[in-house]
């Protein structure tokens, strides 16, 4: 008996909790660069303009996560998506385009299974 995730490493998948933090950080890299439906991009607040002052990290896009009181409300995309996305790499927040976005996300330690 094969386990499964032998399968999915031989068929280079993502688990199911992997896949869809995938896709929530390609959806967060599509409001970042404003390639979202407005009401999406919106609800996206980068640090750096919430309180001006360059840090340590006025290099990468940091995006701001919001507080919440429950737990659904963590869950909600505009939280769990920044969580995401603050995690990753400044060299994958940075690609110039969405194809070497995903590219560069697709590695199963990018985007792994977070509590995001």
């Amino acid at each position: 008996m094969v386990h499964v995730s032998e399968i999915y490493g031989e068929l280079n998948w993502m688990k199911v909790d992997q896949r869809a933090n995938y896709f929530k950080c390609i959806l967060m890299y599509r409001c970042i660069n404003k390639l979202a439906p407005e009401y999406l991009v919106q609800n996206i607040h980068d640090r750096m303009k919430s309180h001006g002052y360059g840090t340590r990290l006025h290099d990468t896009i940091n995006i701001r996560v919001g507080r919440s009181r429950t737990n659904w409300g963590k869950r909600t995309f505009q939280n769990s998506g920044a969580y995401l996305w603050n995690q990753l790499p400044a060299q994958v927040k940075n690609s110039p385009n969405i194809h070497i976005f995903k590219k560069n996300a697709q590695s199963p330690h990018q985007t792994g299974s977070n509590s995001a």
